[in-house]
């Protein structure tokens, strides 16, 4: 097989992967998080709304962003784009600052390095809570151009994340442009998997706490001929190196040696000669 056959077979299956989370568990978790961060650093109960998911190639993703800022992030170490529109960047400054907000005067001015750290604060929490560790702000722009020599992968995932309020009226949209191996761990599993998993687990612990074990005590490996054990007779014996009874080891047998599970030395329970554990091997 060529390594271009290869590595398109690689990249149509990260497509599939990444095509399944778009509809199913990374979008419920977006929408949870982005809800969950509005009530929690601006107080305020919103709704959540995907209007836009696709995989496409970079040049085709970025000619269709409709935002106005846009921020180059780091995703566990690949390169995404969040695009923020106007009225976000309004909502932000007005709900973090108590500003009156500049909504409705339709008023256009310049991005500001304001603007930038105010609605950094609520998509870098939103992306650190839906994927995990800290997400670093490599720059921003407010022209698409430069962005597509950002993208050096084939194909990317991107959506459209519209924010209502309580009277359902927008307060702006993200726009995340994503590389694919990101979003591959929120692949829906089947819907069976937990089920086998119930049922597996504690009869797997049940077998394990049933079946038959075989232990030897092995006192000490000592090389002796098959002509000496086929000559053994009742009562004789074989000399052991001194201290051999305080260096012993439990052994069980597997299906392709025995497995060493003690190290110990002889002991006595009452009447009886015992095993004593001094160190236990994995």
């Amino acid at each position: 097989m060529s390594v271009d056959v290869l590595r398109s077979k690689i990249q149509k299956g990260a497509e599939r992967q990444a095509q399944s989370s778009l509809q199913h568990s990374l979008i419920s978790e977006i929408k949870h998080t982005t809800a969950k961060v509005f009530l929690e650093l601006i107080d305020e109960e919103v709704s959540v709304k995907i209007t836009d998911r696709t995989i496409d190639s970079p040049a085709l993703i970025v000619e269709r962003l409709k935002t106005s800022l846009y921020n180059i992030v780091e995703i566990q170490g690949n390169c995404g784009i969040v695009g923020i529109s106007d009225q976000f960047i309004d909502t932000a400054v007005s709900r973090l600052t108590g500003a009156t907000s500049k909504q409705s005067e339709k008023t256009e001015r310049a991005v500001t390095p304001t603007d930038v750290a105010l609605t950094g604060v609520i998509f870098s929490e939103i992306l650190n809570q839906t994927f995990g560790g800290s997400i670093e702000t490599a720059g921003y722009d407010d022209e698409k151009a430069p962005l597509i020599f950002l993208l050096p992968d084939a194909r990317y995932a991107s959506l459209n994340i519209e924010i209502l309020d309580n009277q359902n009226e927008s307060l702006g949209n993200i726009e995340l442009v994503l590389p694919l191996p990101c979003i591959e761990s929120f692949v829906t599993p089947s819907s069976d998997t937990s089920d086998r998993q119930n049922i597996w687990e504690p009869h797997m612990t049940e077998v394990a706490e049933n079946a038959l074990l075989s232990l030897d005590s092995v006192i000490q490996r000592i090389p002796v001929s098959l002509e000496v054990i086929l000559g053994l007779k009742v009562g004789d014996m074989l000399d052991l190196s001194e201290g051999s009874l305080q260096h012993l080891a439990m052994e069980a047998a597997t299906t392709k040696e025995q497995h060493t599970l003690f190290k110990g030395q002889l002991g006595s329970l009452n009447t009886n000669k015992a095993f004593r554990v001094t160190a236990l091997l994995s």
